[in-house]
């Protein structure tokens, strides 16, 4: 199968696939522009799985894919695991009304009794890495049935016998088996739901989940009061038992890797391969060395997110200190209506409700509220989507958390009306949920590994959950609720509202920090190439030097080679003496492996070690083309002092696809005859052809099959990719046209006129820029320029050339 490549992938690819028409580029509306944005992010995604996985999806409509299955279908599968994180949020709280019954039968303090109440949460806390592992590598489906098995045998076990022990050890591996619901119900909403129906999805996913707060205390509350604690165990078991049954017929595996390895195995003539293979006793050796050999890079990965991504940092420590909190309020809520308002054990546990309708709240009207503020935003961004756009829905919820906190505790300790203290609850319950979908929400957006970076992501959520509860008694018996409550709510100020200004102004910047390919790299990996990134001889760019004497460094174009630009300036180069050409291999591209670049910033960054290894202090001159006179254009500002001379040709200047001014190009020579005898493979090569001669014709398909398409087939796909799809990658993180800044040197400017990657308009700004420049708009010119215009280039080169020796001799008498 042909691969799928899209019409926008790169400035370089754009002459070897045309897929969309002269009308679609010309699009100037925001609402079109988003649509063919979303075309353009569609199709790199097909180009992508393919790469990895080596299969994918046939069109952007296969209805094999999660994202296009039926809406009945994927709503039937977000319920059934909805109901499975139910279970794991009612077992957190089911036992709190219990737990002085429980402690009394077991001979335990009430701090101890704390402690297996919240042990629980450290079971989720570290369970979801080997859980998140796992279904990445085998998939979501048979790690979700096993891990509920696990739950419903040790949540059984519990209460057996009077063992302290046994409970203590039970309640843990529950909690790891139950953990699946929360480390799995994102990212299985994440397969079957595109990011704009993130706020919908999630919505549709919580809204049995959130039930648990309400459900898990009363529920406990009744049994307590008229059954032995026990069946508080039993219940949750049997009800786990019938989910697993329903779970068993309806969830389908989401998870696209496993169901495009399935496909390409297919493809290979193969069974299957070891990781998707049916369990039989004779493959459980070709299994079990799979798992061996896989495992423990995946196992590393959520703490290999977390030690090198602030981005997950910043988000473990807002949900946890939303969790914790949360948790804190719910272990106590009922001792709160036994203590202060001497209610029975039963109506005490009717006040949940007031949790339950913060919760559904927060989540039925937050969710379709998050998809109209991303939408809204997407759209003033010409179609390009960000994880910022998440961070106008976290700020009432970060607003609503102390409000409410504040309002709980200081109701309780003035003993007002039961009303005012669930309203405070209601307000405090509604803020941290609205906290916590924004913030998955923004997680789920940015990270490709979605299991992985939520186990991380909540890892000291639960570790804080589980710290919390066991000092609330004697903090609240030391300050009473409202101080104690006060002080919480201090807290979630001094910690919480300046998240959002960070988020909003530094997400981008703190999302480009650390980025790697967690696939292929795990933690220990991560932290020798961070060591080695200042050692500038632990990786340098591939290169290839021709001649001797002054250096000019020589910059190729997108998904390009040195190699690709040594055919056009080579014939060039020969003619003259005493010039040292340095054709760099960029990252990912040519020679040079990707490196694990995950950015522009990091591109650059290895250019720069590249030039002060190579040619430290000496003084150079710089040729860049396409996205590579982008990055000429930093280095010229950033070696100021030693760059003599620049030459961009067809440069890229405005990195965003949507916002270059760019023309609809038409045939120029046109010969309908000659171009209906040509073969389709070949209009497909070619596109859209702007001299319709046969020598220009045979031209573009020599440079195209000779030079673009070798550079093209050699380049990492994969690694690029990431970088090219996403606008705040495929951007240098600071400005190139600061207008106090003037470039003194001979600079050449050459652009193609039919260029319809680049264009030419935008570049007009920079010979305000560039004093000594030459500006050339080439009539004939498409962005391979040259084709068949090499005379003229030649005599523009050439001049540039002439002009940068006398600036240096200029130079060097003053």
């Amino acid at each position: 199968m042909a691969p799928v490549v899209p019409a926008s992938a790169s400035p370089s690819a754009c002459l070897l696939y045309k897929f969309m028409s002269s009308e679609e580029k010309a699009v100037e509306t925001a609402a079109n522009a988003a649509a063919a944005s979303d075309f353009d992010h569609e199709q790199a995604r097909l180009t992508l799985l393919l790469k990895e996985h080596g299969a994918t999806w046939e069109s952007a409509d296969d209805a094999h894919d999660p994202y296009n299955w039926s809406t009945w279908r994927k709503v039937s599968i977000a319920l059934v695991v909805s109901l499975g994180q139910l279970i794991t949020l009612m077992s957190a709280s089911m036992m709190a009304p219990a737990l002085e019954k429980i402690g009394r039968d077991l001979r335990l303090s009430s701090s101890v009794t704390q402690i297996l109440f919240s042990i629980y949460v450290l079971g989720l806390a570290f369970a979801p890495f080997l859980i998140a592992a796992l279904s990445e590598m085998y998939g979501r489906r048979p790690v979700w049935i096993a891990s509920n098995l696990f739950y419903i045998f040790w949540n059984t076990m519990c209460p057996v016998g009077p063992s302290v022990a046994l409970m203590a050890i039970g309640r843990f591996l529950a909690g790891s088996g139950a953990s699946c619901g929360i480390t799995l119900t994102g990212p299985v909403l994440a397969d079957m739901f595109r990011a704009e129906e993130r706020g919908r999805s999630i919505a549709l996913a919580t809204f049995f989940p959130y039930l648990g707060p309400a459900l898990g205390p009363i529920v406990g509350g009744l049994t307590s009061q008229h059954l032995p604690w026990r069946w508080l165990f039993w219940i949750l078991s049997i009800f786990d038992s019938v989910i697993l049954m329903l779970g068993f017929f309806i969830l389908s595996e989401t998870c696209t890797p496993v169901l495009l390895a399935k496909k390409a195995a297919k493809m290979r003539g193969e069974s299957e391969s070891p990781s998707v293979r049916k369990w039989t006793f004779q493959n459980a050796a070709a299994f079990l060395h799979d798992l061996r050999k896989r495992l423990g890079a995946n196992l590393l990965r959520p703490l290999a997110l977390l030690v090198h991504r602030p981005a997950i940092q910043v988000i473990a420590i807002v949900m946890a200190l939303d969790f914790a909190v949360y948790f804190l309020l719910l272990s106590t809520y009922a001792t709160l209506w036994i203590d202060r308002y001497n209610e029975s054990e039963t109506i005490s546990s009717l006040n949940y409700i007031a949790l339950a309708v913060g919760t559904i709240t927060a989540s039925q009207a937050g969710g379709p509220l998050m998809d109209r503020l991303y939408a809204r935003m997407k759209l003033r961004n010409e179609g390009n989507g960000v994880p910022e756009f998440r961070v106008p829905f976290m700020i009432p919820g970060i607003i609503l958390m102390p409000v409410g906190i504040f309002l709980t505790g200081w109701a309780a300790e003035k003993h007002l009306h039961w009303m005012v203290v669930n309203v405070g609850a209601t307000i405090f319950v509604c803020g941290s949920f609205i906290l916590s979908q924004g913030m998955l929400a923004y997680l789920l957006d940015e990270f490709k590994h979605a299991a992985s970076a939520n186990a991380a992501a909540r890892m000291l959520s639960n570790i804080l959950a589980f710290v919390f509860p066991i000092f609330a008694p004697a903090m609240y018996k030391t300050l009473g609720y409202g101080w104690g409550n006060t002080v919480l709510g201090f807290i979630c100020v001094v910690m919480g509202f300046p998240i959002p200004v960070l988020l909003w102004v530094y997400g981008a910047r703190l999302r480009a920090l650390g980025r790697s390919d967690p696939q292929t790299t795990s933690a220990l990996h991560l932290h020798h190439r961070a060591f080695a990134r200042k050692n500038e001889m632990a990786f340098m760019l591939s290169s290839e030097e021709i001649g001797d004497g002054l250096p000019v460094l020589i910059i190729h174009g997108w998904e390009l080679s040195g190699k690709a630009d040594q055919a056009d300036f080579e014939p060039i180069f020969a003619k003259q003496s005493g010039l040292r050409r340095i054709y760099v291999d960029l990252p990912g591209m040519g020679n040079t492996p990707a490196n694990g670049v995950q950015n522009l910033d990091e591109i650059f960054h290895h250019l720069v070690q590249f030039i002060d290894a190579r040619l430290g202090k000496s003084k150079f001159s710089v040729i860049g083309s396409s996205c590579g006179g982008y990055l000429a254009r930093a280095v010229a500002q950033k070696y100021a002092d030693q760059v003599d001379g620049l030459l961009l040709r067809v440069p890229l200047i405005e990195p965003s696809d949507t916002k270059r001014d760019l023309d609809t190009i038409k045939p120029l020579v046109e010969d309908a005859p000659l171009m209906a005898a040509i073969s389709e493979s070949d209009k497909s090569l070619l596109g859209t052809v702007v001299v319709q001669t046969a020598a220009y014709i045979a031209a573009f398909k020599h440079k195209i099959l000779s030079v673009y398409q070798p550079a093209v087939d050699a380049s990492d796909s994969k690694a690029l990719g990431f970088i090219r799809n996403d606008p705040q990658r495929y951007q240098l993180s600071w400005s190139l046209d600061d207008r106090n800044v003037k470039f003194p040197a001979p600079t050449l400017i050459l652009c193609g006129r039919q260029d319809d990657s680049v264009g030419y308009r935008d570049s007009l700004r920079l010979l305000e820029l560039y004093q000594r420049s030459t500006y050339a708009v080439l009539d004939r010119a498409t962005h391979g320029l040259p084709i068949d215009e090499n005379g003229l280039f030649e005599a523009l080169v050439t001049d540039w050339i002439i002009r940068v020796q006398e600036w240096r001799t200029t130079a060097k008498e003053e």
